[in-house]
């Protein structure tokens, strides 16, 4: 069976969209390594200009975190809107995903996520909008129990 999607767009240049393992790029810096999402002319901690683009691989960490409970119109709330710590430095705001968002509560800070693929849903032309979010790990480890 084909696919009737013409085309996946990743919403961010820095998500790999894959299906078989979808990640972050991280552009790194050749002189200090430091490590940033977006594409960088010059380096904030060496001023290098030479970069490399790497995966950004493991877990991350919730470090913020607030429920949102109004949007505009056709957007679906209340969600959890996040910062997640993806070490060296490195940081991202996505949702968290999988959880109802009135139960999230101070205790997940510092909690392992995972990087999860959505999909925004296909144009008129047939392009598929694809996202990132982050589900808590041990959310991730019940359903599986489960």
């Amino acid at each position: 069976m084909s696919d009737p999607l013409r085309n996946v767009v990743p919403v961010v240049s820095y998500f790999v969209a894959d299906s078989e393992s979808p990640h972050l790029l991280a552009e790194v810096c050749g002189g200090c390594g430091a490590r940033y999402l977006e594409r960088r002319n010059g380096c904030g901690r060496c001023s290098g200009t030479s970069f490399t683009r790497r995966p950004v691989t493991g877990p991350g960490t919730i470090s913020a975190y607030t429920v949102v409970w109004r949007d505009a119109p056709g957007v679906e709330t209340p969600f959890v809107s996040c910062i997640v710590d993806l070490g060296d430095g490195l940081s991202v705001k996505s949702n968290l995903v999988g959880i109802e968002a009135s139960a999230v509560d101070a205790a997940v800070l510092g909690e392992l996520v995972d990087l999860i693929v959505t999909d925004l849903g296909p144009d008129a032309d047939g392009t598929l909008g694809r996202s990132f979010a982050f589900e808590l790990r041990s959310q991730r480890a019940e359903q599986v129990r489960g």
